[in-house]
């Protein structure tokens, strides 16, 4: 569905945008030690979308769902943020992920917005559904570093392949680094 197909009865029906989502591409981001892999799920178009970011272990960092210049997204550092893309008027090939200095966050995250969100995800057909009942978990519930047990954390987010050596920097460090936060 591009822009041009959306009349009044379809242009608050995000379970229609959703289903028009299709795998767009996969970017490895190589970090000191480790990988991120962030995945693009759009309508062909940068007015909608879904993009995904995951370790090595497939452990969700970031997510974020883009639809007309309204921004949800989550990560591990922060829990749920809403916010807005205030002028995506620079350059019209870019997509969600390239709007950080464009996008204004809310003071707190609108209900409204995270339950659109929610309705959103629930209807991307490209996506597993184990993987779907993550990213929607991740909404609802908000959690995030702080939020998580000891036990939980080291269990998801533990250290895989060995100790990390004195020089490297944190595991929390690197992903604030990379995300800008």
């Amino acid at each position: 569905m591009s822009a041009r197909d959306i009349t009044w009865d379809t242009f608050l029906k995000v379970d229609v945008f959703a289903k028009s989502l299709i795998h767009q591409k996969v970017d490895v981001l190589h970090a000191e030690d480790s990988e991120i892999v962030s995945r693009l799920y759009n309508n062909g178009g940068s007015e909608m979308g879904l993009i995904l970011w995951h370790d090595e272990q497939e452990n969700i960092l970031k997510q974020q769902v883009c639809l007309y210049g309204q921004v949800v997204e989550w990560n591990i550092l922060q829990g749920v943020l809403t916010g807005v893309i205030v002028d995506d008027e620079k350059n019209p090939e870019d997509e969600c992920l390239n709007f950080k200095d464009l996008l204004v966050y809310d003071k707190s995250p609108s209900k409204p917005s995270v339950l659109q969100a929610i309705e959103f995800i629930n209807h991307v057909p490209e996506l597993n559904l184990q993987y779907k009942q993550e990213l929607l978990k991740n909404l609802k519930t908000g959690d995030y570093v702080n939020t998580l047990g000891a036990d939980e954390f080291l269990t998801k987010f533990g250290f895989h392949s060995g100790r990390p050596s004195k020089n490297s920097k944190s595991w929390a460090q690197k992903i604030a680094n990379f995300f800008n936060i």
